[in-house]
C-alpha cells in the first residue's frame, strides 16, 4: 500500500512538473491570448463616446468580415493573381475558374497548367491570407466610418490605420491600432485599439483544403476517376474491338458534350474519408481514402459544371473518330480475318477540365479550384518547382554535407561571357528544393557560390536570376564537384504585329487580336502574348518553335450553322460474296448541332525561329506576321483553317519574324 501511495505521489508530482514546464514553455503565447481576451472584453470608455466606439466596433466588424468571406470564397485571395495570358479562345482556363458564366462569382486555380504549357502552384500560405485581410482593411475602413458623419457633435482626429489579423482553426483575432483624439467642447478621450473576434474556422477549413490539393498532386485521384469514366461510359470512345460490319463511328462534338454531362453527373458524388458525409454502400467508389483527415464536422463537396472549360484532343480522328478494321496478317490468318468484320479502337486523350472544392462547416466554407489533366491517356506529372518555403525544412535540406563550387555566366553584348554575380542557387532533390545561396566575389576575385549541398543521386542544380533565364543540370552530389552553368540574358523587346492576307501586309482591326507563343526548343523558357493587348516580349538567344494565331472577336457572336457530315464504309455483301471478300459501300449522315462563339481563330502559322543575340542587341522592335485566312462560318470551314495553320509556314507570302529599330 506504502509503496503504491508513493508511486501515486511520483506521477502527481512529474504531472505537476510538466505542466509548470509547458506554462514556462509557452508562457509568451498564453500571455499574449490572455491580454488579447482581456482587452476584448473589459476596454470600457465613457458613456458618452459608447455610440462612437460601438460604431467603429461595428465598422470593423463588417469590413473584416468581408475581407473573411473574399478570401473563404476566392481560394484565399482577395484580389486573385492575374494571368499573363488574359481569358480568351486561346486561353479558355486562365488563373483562375469563373464560377457562373457571365458572373461575377471567382475562385483561384490552386493548381493549373497555363496557355504555354507551365504548370503552376498557387497555394497561399496563413501569413499571406492575414496579410491580405490587414490590406483590406486598412484600405477599406474608412469608407465605412465615413468620416464620422452620424456624430457631427463631435470633433474626431485619428491616425494612419494599422490592422494585424491572427487565424486560428476556429476564431479570428483582428486588432485595429487607429489613434484618436475624440473631443466636444471641454471633453477629450483617446483611443488607439479596437478588437474584433469572429467566430470562424477559417484557419481549420483551408487547412484540410490544402490536404486534399496535397493527394491530388501526390497520387492523382481526380485524373484516376476520370480515367475509369473513360473506361466505363460507352459514350467515350477509348479502346476495344467489335465485330460490326458497319464499324462505330463517333462525332467529336458529341463526345464532348457526353463526357461533360458524365463529369458534371458523378463529381459531386466525390467523398474525403473521415469527413462527414451519408454512408452509401453503393456510393464506395466515390470515396477517397487515406487522406489523413479526421473531423467529422466537416463537409467536403465537388463539382463540376457542363459550362465550364473543357479541353480535349482526341487522336485518331478529326470531327468524326471511328475505329481502324483488321486487315493485318498474311496467309491462312489473313484470309480468316477477311471472313469477319472486326474493328479496332484505340483513341489517345488530352484532356482539362476544373473541379471546384468546398470544405464547409457550421461557422464557414472554403473554396478552391483545381486543374484536372489527361496526357496521352495517363494522368498529369508535377513538374512545377516546390516554392522554397514549401520545402526548405525537409530532412534532405537540413542535411547538406558535400562541399560544390558553382560557377555561373552570362553573355555580354558582344558574344563574350562574363561571370555573374547574385545568381540563386537551388538544389532539387525528389520533391524537396533547397535554397543554397547567391554567386559572389571571392577571395581570390572569382564570381562562383561554394557552398555545402545536400547528398543526392542525380539531383538538379538550379541557377536563376530575375532578367535571365533559368538553367538546370542534372548533378550526383554525393562526392565534391565544380560546376559552371550559363544563363542567357532576356532582353525587352517592343511588338509590332502584322496580319499576312491576299490584299498584302496589313495593321490589326479593332475586331483582330493575335496570340504569340515562343516556346525554347532545348530550354525551360518560354512566353506568351495576346497583340494588341500586350505590346512588348521578353527574348533571349535561342532556337524557338513559334505559334502565332489570328483570332476575330465579336460581341455579338459568331454563329456556326449546324453541320450535316456523311460517312461512309464498306459493308460485305451478303451470303458467300462477302466471304471472298466483295463489298457495299454504305453511308450515313451525322449532325453537329450549331454553335456560337464571340472569339474564332481565323489564321495562323506555326514555325522553328532562331533568335541570334546580335538581333537582340542591335533592335528595338519585333515584327511578326500572322496569315489572315477567313472568317469560319461551318464547322468545315472552322477545321480547314486548323488544318492549314500547320501548312501556312510554307506559304511565300508569310514571313519570318524581324527585328528592327523603329
Amino acid at each position: 500500500m506504502k509503496r503504491g501511495a508513493v508511486t501515486l505521489f511520483i506521477i502527481i508530482g512529474l504531472l505537476i512538473v510538466a505542466s509548470i514546464i509547458t506554462i514556462v514553455y509557452f508562457r509568451d503565447d498564453i500571455a499574449n491570448l490572455f491580454r488579447k481576451e482581456q482587452t476584448i472584453t473589459t476596454v470600457t470608455v465613457p458613456k458618452q463616446i459608447e455610440p462612437i466606439k460601438n460604431y467603429i466596433d461595428s465598422c470593423i466588424d463588417e469590413v473584416s468580415q468581408d475581407a473573411i468571406d473574399r478570401v473563404s470564397s476566392q481560394g484565399g485571395y482577395i484580389n486573385l493573381p492575374t494571368d499573363e495570358i488574359p481569358i480568351s479562345l486561346a486561353n479558355i482556363f486562365s488563373s483562375e475558374l469563373q464560377i457562373f458564366p457571365r458572373g461575377t462569382s471567382k475562385t483561384i486555380y490552386w493548381y493549373y497548367e497555363s496557355a504555354n504549357g507551365i504548370q503552376k502552384n498557387q497555394i497561399p500560405n496563413l501569413n499571406d491570407i492575414e496579410k491580405q485581410i490587414n490590406d483590406y482593411v486598412n484600405n477599406n475602413l474608412e469608407s465605412c466610418l465615413n468620416h464620422f458623419y452620424l456624430f457631427p457633435e463631435f470633433n474626431i482626429d485619428y491616425n494612419k490605420i494599422n490592422t494585424q489579423t491572427e487565424i486560428g482553426d476556429n476564431q479570428i483575432l483582428i486588432n485595429v491600432n487607429m489613434p484618436m483624439t475624440i473631443s466636444r467642447e471641454d471633453f477629450t478621450f483617446n483611443l488607439d485599439d479596437f478588437y474584433v473576434s469572429k467566430d470562424s474556422s477559417l484557419g481549420k477549413l483551408y487547412n484540410i483544403a490544402k490536404k486534399i490539393q496535397d493527394k491530388e498532386n501526390s497520387e492523382y485521384f481526380l485524373e484516376q476517376k476520370t480515367l475509369d469514366f473513360m473506361v466505363t461510359y460507352k459514350e467515350i470512345p477509348y479502346n476495344g474491338i467489335d465485330f460490326n460490319c458497319a464499324p462505330k463511328v463517333w462525332t467529336k462534338t458529341k463526345v464532348i458534350e457526353d463526357f461533360k454531362s458524365i463529369l458534371e453527373a458523378n463529381i459531386p458524388y466525390y467523398k474525403i474519408e473521415g469527413t462527414n458525409y451519408a454512408v452509401n454502400a453503393n456510393h464506395e467508389y466515390y470515396i477517397i481514402k487515406n487522406s489523413g483527415i479526421s473531423d467529422n464536422s466537416v463537409n467536403v463537396n465537388f463539382a463540376y459544371n457542363k459550362d465550364w472549360p473543357f479541353a480535349v484532343d482526341i487522336e485518331p480522328g478529326d470531327e468524326i473518330l471511328k475505329g481502324e478494321p483488321y486487315t493485318s496478317g498474311s496467309g491462312v490468318t489473313g484470309f480468316l480475318m477477311s471472313l469477319f468484320c472486326l474493328n479496332n479502337y484505340h483513341f489517345i486523350y488530352d484532356i482539362k477540365y476544373p473541379v471546384l472544392i468546398t470544405v464547409s462547416d457550421d461557422k464557414g466554407s472554403f473554396q478552391f479550384a483545381t486543374q484536372v489533366i489527361i496526357n496521352h491517356n495517363q494522368p498529369r506529372e508535377n513538374r512545377f518547382i516546390v516554392d522554397q518555403d514549401y520545402s526548405s525544412d525537409s530532412i534532405i535540406c537540413k542535411n547538406k554535407l558535400t562541399d560544390m563550387t558553382v560557377y555561373v555566366l552570362t553573355y555580354d553584348n558582344i558574344g563574350n561571357t562574363i561571370p555573374l554575380k547574385n545568381a540563386s542557387i537551388s538544389f532539387n532533390c525528389f520533391t524537396s528544393t533547397c535554397d543554397i545561396g547567391k554567386t559572389e566575389v571571392q577571395n581570390n576575385g572569382d564570381v562562383a557560390l561554394k557552398a555545402k549541398f545536400p547528398q543526392c543521386m542525380n539531383g538538379f542544380v538550379i541557377a536563376s536570376k530575375e532578367g535571365y533565364s533559368t538553367e538546370k543540370t542534372m548533378i550526383s552530389s554525393n562526392q565534391e564537384a565544380v560546376l559552371t552553368m550559363i544563363l542567357e540574358p532576356i532582353y525587352e523587346k517592343n511588338l509590332d504585329v502584322k496580319l499576312v492576307r491576299d490584299s498584302g501586309l496589313l495593321a490589326l482591326g479593332d475586331k483582330e487580336k493575335v496570340m504569340i507563343t515562343f516556346e525554347s526548343k532545348d530550354r525551360d523558357y518560354s512566353t506568351s502574348i495576346i497583340y494588341p493587348d500586350m505590346n512588348k516580349i521578353k527574348l533571349s538567344a535561342v532556337d524557338y518553335y513559334v505559334k502565332a494565331y489570328t483570332m476575330y472577336e465579336n460581341t455579338n457572336g459568331i454563329k456556326i450553322g449546324d453541320q450535316v457530315i456523311p460517312y461512309c464504309f464498306d459493308k460485305p455483301k451478303d451470303g458467300v460474296l462477302g466471304l471472298v471478300g466483295m463489298t457495299d459501300k454504305e453511308c450515313t449522315e451525322t449532325t453537329i448541332p450549331g454553335i456560337t462563339l464571340d472569339q474564332i481563330i481565323a489564321g495562323g502559322v506555326e514555325f522553328d525561329f532562331n533568335i541570334n543575340r546580335q538581333d537582340l542587341v542591335n533592335s528595338n522592335t519585333l515584327v511578326v506576321y500572322s496569315p489572315f485566312e477567313k472568317i469560319p462560318s461551318t464547322f468545315t470551314e472552322l477545321n480547314l483553317v486548323y488544318k492549314n495553320i500547320l501548312d501556312n509556314s510554307k506559304n511565300k507570302k508569310v514571313k519570318l519574324p524581324e527585328f528592327r529599330n523603329v
